[in-house]
């Protein structure tokens, strides 16, 4: 007995059910089973990964000055969350000084 969710025979994977054969061939089967990509997007997939063909190797230098630095001109921003905090503390610290500013006041 086996469950009618099955496709295979647990005992010798025979298909219950015959599959249909694809009779339409894919275009990318006829394109060779390649990819083309234009010029454009090889150029920006490249990029992606810290490659330029465009300029020539050079060499002479050692492979561990190959690898592409991070780019230093861009600023971090901050996260959202330190964001908040500061705010929140600005805030705590204009009460806490406008308490003061009331408590002396009143007191004198």
């Amino acid at each position: 007995m086996v469950d009618e969710a099955k496709a295979f025979c647990p005992g010798c994977s025979n298909p219950f059910v015959s599959e249909m054969q694809r009779t339409e061939t894919s275009e990318f089967e006829l394109s060779g089973s390649t990819i083309e990509f234009s010029k454009t997007a090889y150029n920006l997939l490249l990029s992606d990964m810290g490659l330029n063909i465009s300029e020539p190797a050079d060499v002479n230098k050692p492979a561990e000055d190959l690898v592409p630095e991070p780019e230093r001109d861009i600023q971090k921003q901050p996260s959202a969350g330190l964001v908040k905090w500061i705010a929140f503390g600005g805030a705590v610290v204009l009460f806490l000084l406008l308490l003061a500013a009331a408590l002396i006041f009143f007191v004198s």
